[in-house]
């Protein structure tokens, strides 16, 4: 039996958490998606199961996806949880400082399914 993946999505508007878990459900070997609408609700969510991916937006409501990284960052329990950055405009300033503190993986949207979908896949099936 082949692993099953827990995600993590971090999304204030509710039509594109939707998005995303019916684009989630479509992978195969993702179990669980945890859908959270603010960074507040995902820094108490990680600590409760392990994860195996988290997809953030950048505009959230209370800390922008890049300070939400660096918060996971200094949590033992999902520090190496990869993690997709999603914003309607990445600036350079901003990829500046996502790379800056590690984050390796960042997309502007309208996202790509494919594309998307291929950075989950080589996260999650890496060997």
């Amino acid at each position: 039996m082949s692993e099953s993946f827990t995600v993590l999505v971090v999304e204030d508007e509710d039509e594109l958490r939707d998005i995303y878990k019916d684009f989630l459900e479509d992978i195969p070997n993702i179990g669980d998606i945890i859908l959270c609408n603010s960074s507040e609700d995902a820094l108490e969510k990680i600590s409760q199961k392990k994860l195996h991916l988290i997809i953030s937006d950048y505009s959230l409501p209370d800390y922008n996806g890049v300070e939400l990284f660096k918060k996971i960052q200094s949590k033992q329990e999902a520090r190496n949880v990869p993690f997709i950055l999603v914003s309607g405009y990445l600036s350079e300033e901003t990829i500046k400082e996502a790379k800056s503190c590690g984050l390796k993986y960042a997309f502007t949207k309208p996202v790509e399914p494919q594309k998307l979908e291929a950075a989950i896949n080589q996260i999650l099936l890496k060997t």
